[in-house]
């Protein structure tokens, strides 16, 4: 059976596709809503499809339906399909047979699909983040509100039981500095600080559990630096470590890796890309940090760095350390053992 090309232009709640066989003749194009797109691939669809779609941000319950109906799905990459195919036309249409094109003449690039065991993990991970920046919010507003009346906490955290007696003796004073709204404002603030504490403290037993069922999780907490959450951040950033050649690849994917720029003969390295996922970049930067109270090798990889580029620099030289020695973990299923690398 000969092979056909199906290219997919996705929004929200429309998109665009166009068929075509391996000459490129289109067999059919159409927009129709992305509600009635089952119905359309299992009537007009062969099974024997390549998919083709853009990673946006709705990719992911189009990528599992169409993987049902067809042989083969790929994802492709917004930013590299542009520079590619940039037209001074853009429509739905055009995109849908740019994207068809590009799959069958085998130049499309593509970007990585994680499984959807690997999206779930990552959701609950990057949602933890979320819950621990907005609580980190609110405590920060409690701050600034105590601030703004010249005052300030005895103790070094505010939010244990002695800080929280400190706050409660300031609500209930009616002679003391505090405002009602000043008072509002924290009391309500402190109930969202106990929502979040709740919320996050159940995610973590969540993922106390997932570590029991994935070797990966004691593969890379053998790091030193690495706890349990850092462990499962870098487990659903870096997915399935087969796709990397390498761990420059990795660290390049990571975003941290220098820019490079060659002009002539001259050649610079500037800061790091910053590219891939922001989560875990800064993770890995976070176990930097804690790997240098850990481990006499990280610690002496630090300290000589450091003293010739500073401390900045030798950070983020460790942290791409640490996210290549998690890729030769991923990938040999062997664990750190200091002073063997």
């Amino acid at each position: 059976m000969s092979q056909s090309y199906l290219g997919i232009d996705l929004h929200k709640r429309r998109s665009y596709v166009v068929l075509m066989d391996e000459g490129g003749d289109v067999l059919d194009e159409r927009a129709l809503p992305n509600g009635d797109m089952a119905e359309y691939l299992a009537e007009r669809v062969p099974r024997a499809t390549t998919d083709v779609m853009e990673a946006t941000f709705n990719w992911p319950f189009m990528y599992d339906l169409v993987s049902e109906h067809v042989e083969r799905v790929l994802l492709a990459h917004p930013q590299k399909v542009k520079l590619i195919a940039e037209a001074t036309v853009k429509t739905d249409k055009v995109d849908a047979h740019t994207l068809t094109h590009l799959a069958r003449t085998g130049y499309l690039p593509e970007s990585y699909a994680a499984p959807k065991w690997l999206r779930e993990l990552r959701r609950l991970m990057r949602h933890r983040q979320n819950l621990i920046a907005d609580h980190t919010r609110h405590k920060n507003r409690i701050h600034s509100v105590l601030h703004s009346y010249n005052l300030s906490s005895p103790l070094s955290d505010l939010f244990g039981s002695k800080g929280r007696a400190f706050l409660a003796e300031l609500l209930c004073d009616p002679a003391g500095p505090l405002t009602p709204s000043a008072c509002q404002v924290i009391e309500d603030s402190m109930a969202a600080i106990d929502f979040y504490n709740e919320r996050i403290q159940g995610l973590d037993q969540a993922f106390s559990a997932y570590a029991r069922t994935d070797p990966a999780i004691d593969l890379l907490r053998s790091l030193p630096g690495v706890g349990l959450i850092s462990a499962i951040t870098i487990r659903a950033e870096l997915g399935e470590v087969e796709r990397f050649r390498n761990g420059h690849q990795v660290a390049r994917w990571a975003g941290l890796t220098p820019k490079v720029l060659i002009s002539d003969q001259m050649v610079r390295h500037g800061s790091i890309t910053r590219e891939g996922s922001t989560y875990l970049r800064q993770a890995m930067v976070s176990v930097a940090l804690r790997a240098v109270r850990f481990s006499p090798s990280m610690r002496a990889f630090y300290q000589r760095l450091a003293k010739r580029r500073g401390s900045g620099i030798a950070r983020v030289a460790l942290a791409r350390k640490l996210v290549i020695l998690s890729y030769q973990l991923l990938r040999t299923g062997q664990p750190y053992r200091e002073g063997d690398r």
